[in-house]
């Protein structure tokens, strides 16, 4: 049986994370002076709180809220065992919505949990998010081929296969929660 989310998500459905950026500091020059969108993307997200609205095998519901905007991310199994994840992203009050199609899930050992995408040319891997023993937080890591052809030539050829780009933490509630 394929992994479902509560395989790649090891946290509790309503739990928050917060994510912190932690891209190297070099790298983080580099994308910057590019232009690369990849460095906006990541500058927005910084401090963002991700709740888990609905966490299931089969499917998962999130929201983010972020200084730099918003967004809602619901995942749902399609008919050819993989899962598409309609998003819609609330940024400068203007509404983008998007769904990612043929999503697959992937473990690896017990920490490490993978996002790809399946297409005809076959599956290329987007996120690694590796957990510690308790799964009180997870390194995200970014599979630099999957956002490659966006940077200019210059930076490509600078970037290792995966960059670790943050960290997502359980935010604990002043009580303790």
């Amino acid at each position: 049986m394929a992994p479902g989310w509560t395989n790649v998500l090891r946290f509790a459905p309503g739990q928050r994370v917060r994510f912190t950026r932690s891209l190297a500091p070099a790298l983080r020059t580099a994308l910057a002076q590019a232009g690369a969108p990849a460095a906006q993307w990541l500058a927005a997200v910084e401090g963002a709180i991700v709740t888990l609205e609905r966490l299931e095998p089969g499917r998962c519901a999130l929201t983010v809220r972020a200084p730099a905007g918003s967004a809602e991310a619901d995942a749902r199994p399609a008919p050819d065992a993989t899962f598409d994840v309609h998003a819609t992203v609330t940024r400068d009050g203007k509404d983008t919505a998007r769904t990612l199609s043929g999503i697959v899930l992937m473990l690896g050992g017990s920490t490490d949990a993978y996002v790809a995408r399946r297409s005809a040319a076959g599956t290329q891997q987007l996120v690694r998010l590796r957990y510690d023993r308790g799964s009180t937080y997870a390194e995200v890591a970014v599979f630099t081929a999957s956002f490659a052809e966006r940077l200019k030539p210059s930076v490509r050829a600078l970037m290792p296969s995966m960059v670790v780009v943050g960290r997502l933490d359980v935010v604990r509630d002043a009580g303790g929660a």
